[in-house]
């Protein structure tokens, strides 16, 4: 995502993982080197975990010339399952929003009902936002597809949503 800060223009890499891998530092310093050459900008990394455990420490790629660090890079992490889903609410963010069900308390269908408004009120327009369908895909780890049909105001709403479509394709 293209970010600016105080007139500073900068990139944020968003990478999910389902697993904690043993090499993950290095893949996201691989990536992240990569991008700042090719955005010729500042580039910042944060790894988003949906279920635990996570990595146990933060993640950090050292550069080891002769045995001595000589350069250290590190890269935010987010463990979703330790997030409150009610803050993540309050902030009325959609992207966020899109998440609850990942968080701590998110499994709540009234609070995914009402992520869903909030998301429908910050993206208005005719047909489902992609937040809103991720949340309600998200939202399908604890309910039916007739439970999240309701929330987003019925079957025929779900089924005009890009992501049911692309899921019916490959069956």
């Amino acid at each position: 995502m293209k970010l600016e800060h105080e007139g500073q223009v900068y990139y944020r890499h968003i990478e999910f993982q389902a697993e904690t891998r043993s090499d993950m530092a290095f893949r996201c310093f691989r990536y992240n080197t990569r991008l700042i050459v090719q955005l010729e900008a500042p580039v910042v990394t944060t790894v988003i975990y949906p279920f635990p455990p996570g990595p146990r420490g933060d993640l950090v790629f050292p550069v080891v010339v002769g045995g001595r660090e000589v350069n250290r890079w590190r890269f935010d992490t987010v463990r979703l399952w330790k997030l409150d889903a009610r803050w993540a609410l309050e902030t009325g963010e959609p992207g966020l929003m899109a998440l609850i069900p990942f968080m701590r308390g998110g499994h709540d269908l009234p609070l995914i009902t009402a992520a869903a408004r909030r998301i429908e009120e910050k993206l208005p327009g005719s047909v489902m936002s992609d937040a809103e369908q991720v949340l309600l895909l998200f939202a399908g780890r604890y309910y039916t597809v007739e439970e999240v049909a309701r929330v987003a105001g019925g079957r025929d709403v779900m089924i005009q949503s890009s992501v049911w479509q692309a899921a019916e394709a490959e069956g």
